[in-house]
């Protein structure tokens, strides 16, 4: 699945990607308060403000998810602005740049409220 098109750089999401998505955010995994993420060179933290790509803040960062079976960092977990109960997971094709201590996505705000709601592993508990 890819989740930019070769033309427009917008993001096409369908029924049938947010399925696939669904089914990428299921594997087990570890929340950490900082990682080092290659698609945009730099680490990504806890708090750090998160901006669509029109430039408004759609939230913070809440952890980055690091996968156990690959060891590598998988999606990002998004906290709600204003602060809810729901935490987004953003798969790192998602990301756009760090600029100083924003984190840049490739969505707009809409897309980014279609994406999958972060179910917790009961194992964690």
């Amino acid at each position: 699945m890819s989740w930019l098109p070769a033309t427009g750089g917008k993001l096409a999401l369908n029924e049938i990607d947010l399925l696939e998505v669904r089914a990428m955010t299921t594997a087990p995994g570890r929340l950490l308060v900082c990682g080092w993420v290659d698609p945009v060179g730099g680490e990504v933290a806890r708090g750090m403000p998160v901006l669509a790509q029109d430039g408004s803040m759609v939230g913070t960062v809440a952890a980055v998810v690091h996968s156990e079976p690959d060891q590598t960092i998988s999606h990002i977990l998004l906290g709600q602005v204003p602060p809810t109960a729901v935490y987004r997971l953003m798969p790192l094709d998602l990301l756009d740049r760090l600029d100083g201590d924003h984190l840049w996505l490739r969505a707009t705000r809409q897309q980014i409220a279609m994406l999958p709601a972060h179910q917790p592993d009961d194992r964690a508990r």
